[in-house]
């Protein structure tokens, strides 16, 4: 079992929900926008059934790591573009927010496990496909277009008029530390309730190890996050 879809249950068993874990497409073999429309579609089928599904389209929320964290922030932040019913939360954990690469976490953390900025250049390349080939060559920051740039990343984004709460988990050590705070500081400047989550002493991925203390502390925020909205 991964360590994903163990959190899945917990958050199922400890805040008394059910969790549709979605195995959307992935790049490098279905580029954006793929997993975004297909975690849209998963939302709406559960929103369109939840007499069916034994839920409360009303109290329907979204919640991701890291490219998972930038979906349901995609899907949060279109609701009402694509006629859905406003989810009643969001929760990202250290999220991909941007593709501009130049806070000073995104320059300082080069090096570090997991994840680091060395990899991002290749993912957003990998991410994007063919239909923005060569925006991240010079491996320095993103040049999107900016159509694309204002569809597909949640920092740039037109907001909805009314934000669902939010959580945000960043990791200290994290190259998508610093965007992870821009993006709730974003949030909160247009009228969001968002609660912190900002671990020390951690890096992306840190809850892989979910036995040890700091993973612990961090799920029990978590499930307080989701109680109060389940």
């Amino acid at each position: 079992m991964t360590y994903h879809k163990r959190l899945a249950c917990i958050y199922a068993a400890k805040a008394k929900c059910k969790v549709f874990f979605p195995d959307y497409h992935l790049a490098p073999d279905y580029p954006y926008p793929a997993a975004v429309e297909d975690v849209r579609s998963l939302y709406k089928y559960a929103a369109d059934h939840a007499e069916e599904l034994g839920i409360d389209a009303d109290r329907i929320g979204l919640a991701g790591d890291s490219a998972g964290g930038t979906i349901a922030a995609l899907v949060c932040n279109g609701y009402e573009k694509e006629k859905l019913i406003k989810p009643c939360l969001q929760m990202l954990v250290y999220p991909l927010t941007d593709a501009d690469m130049g806070t000073q976490s995104m320059r300082k953390y080069t090096d570090t496990p997991f994840w680091d900025s060395t990899y991002m250049s290749l993912m957003w390349d990998i991410y994007f496909g063919d239909q923005n080939k060569g925006a991240f060559e010079d491996k320095t920051g993103c040049a999107l277009k900016d159509d694309l740039k204002k569809e597909a990343l949640p920092m740039h984004n037109a907001l909805p008029s009314s934000i669902p709460d939010t959580y945000i988990e960043t990791a200290e050590f994290d190259c998508l530390h610093d965007e992870g705070i821009l993006y709730g500081q974003r949030l909160e400047k247009a009228g969001a309730k968002v609660e912190w989550n900002d671990t020390k002493g951690t890096f992306h991925g840190y809850d892989m190890a979910l036995d040890t203390r700091i993973v612990i502390n961090s799920v029990k925020k978590r499930l307080s996050f989701l109680r109060k909205h389940f």
